[in-house]
C-alpha cells in the first residue's frame, strides 16, 4: 500500500464481522439445539479485557433469558487467540463449545502463528462495536495525537506501545494506520503485547510503557478517574460517552476504525 497523507487520503477498515464474534465448531441442526450439559464459553485473552467482558455480559444475558443457565467462562490464554480457536477446534460438532473471536481468527493464520482458518469454525453473530482509542497517562508529556506522532517522527521506536493481547488485529491496525498517515514506518514502532487488555491498563498506570491502543472500554474508567488521558478515537465523529475527547480526523489524520 502507497503511504497515506494525512490531507488527501484516508484510512477506513471495518472489521465488525471478523471482531467480537461467537464461533462453535460446526454442529448441524443447531436450530433445536440445547445443551445437555454444562457449555464452556472460551476467552483466549486474560481476565479483565474487552474479550472477556463481551463473554461476560453475554453469560449474563444467556442466564436472565434463561437461554443457557450452566455457561463457564474459561480463559485460555496465548498465540493471540490461537489457543482458544485449537481448543475449539477439537470439539468439532460439539456446540457445549463457544468461543469470543476476534480479528486474530483471521490473521494468526495469515501471519503463522496458526494453521487454523476462519472457515474451519462457525461464526454465530456479531456482538457489539466499538472504537479504538489511544490513551498515555495523564502525567504525560503526550497531550494529542499530534504529540504523539511527533515522537514517533523524531524516532518510530521512542515509545512503547501495547496494543493489547494480539499482533495484527484491530488495535495493532490503529495505531499502525495512525502512523503511516503520518509518513511514519509502521513496521519501525515499539508495539507489545500482553494477555489482554487489562494487563495494558496495569502496565500503563505502572509507567512500565508509554502508551495504549485499545477498546476504547479498557481506558474510560481511568480517563474518568483522571488517571488516563485518550489522546484520540479512531471514529468518524466524537463519542457521546467522550464528547470532551477529539477524532484522530479532528486532530489531521483521516484514520477511521471499528473494533
Amino acid at each position: 500500500m502507497a503511504a497515506l497523507s494525512p490531507t488527501s487520503h484516508n484510512f477506513r477498515i471495518r472489521t465488525q464481522y471478523f471482531l467480537l464474534v461467537l464461533v462453535l465448531a460446526a454442529a448441524p441442526g443447531y436450530a433445536q439445539w440445547k445443551p445437555e450439559k454444562p457449555v464452556e464459553y472460551v476467552v483466549g485473552f486474560a481476565a479483565g479485557g474487552g474479550n472477556d467482558k463481551t463473554a461476560r455480559v453475554m453469560q449474563k444475558i444467556w442466564r436472565e433469558l434463561k437461554w443457557i443457565d450452566n455457561v463457564a467462562i474459561v480463559n485460555k490464554v496465548g498465540g493471540g487467540g490461537a489457543v482458544s480457536y485449537n481448543y475449539i477446534n477439537q470439539h468439532p460438532g460439539d456446540a457445549h463449545y463457544i468461543a469470543v473471536a476476534q480479528m486474530g481468527l483471521v490473521t494468526n493464520q495469515l501471519l503463522g502463528r496458526s494453521p487454523l482458518r476462519y472457515t474451519d469454525l462457525t461464526p454465530l453473530g456479531m456482538v457489539g462495536n466499538e472504537p479504538v482509542g489511544i490513551a498515555v497517562r495523564a502525567d504525560s508529556p503526550i497531550k494529542d495525537a499530534k504529540d504523539f506522532i511527533a515522537r514517533l517522527k523524531a524516532d518510530p521506536a521512542s515509545l512503547s506501545i501495547s496494543v493489547g493481547s494480539t499482533l495484527g488485529a484491530t488495535n495493532h491496525f490503529a495505531v499502525g494506520a495512525l502512523a503511516k498517515t503520518a509518513g511514519v514506518d509502521p513496521k519501525k514502532l515499539k508495539i507489545l503485547t500482553f494477555g489482554g487488555g487489562a494487563e495494558s491498563v496495569t502496565n500503563l498506570l505502572g509507567g512500565h510503557i508509554d502508551a495504549m491502543s485499545q477498546a476504547i472500554n479498557n481506558a474510560i474508567p481511568h480517563y474518568q478517574a483522571g488517571t488516563m488521558r485518550i489522546i484520540g478515537l479512531s471514529t468518524s465523529q466524537r463519542s457521546a460517552t467522550l464528547p470532551d475527547v477529539p477524532t484522530f480526523r479532528e486532530q489531521g489524520f483521516d484514520v477511521v476504525i471499528d473494533s
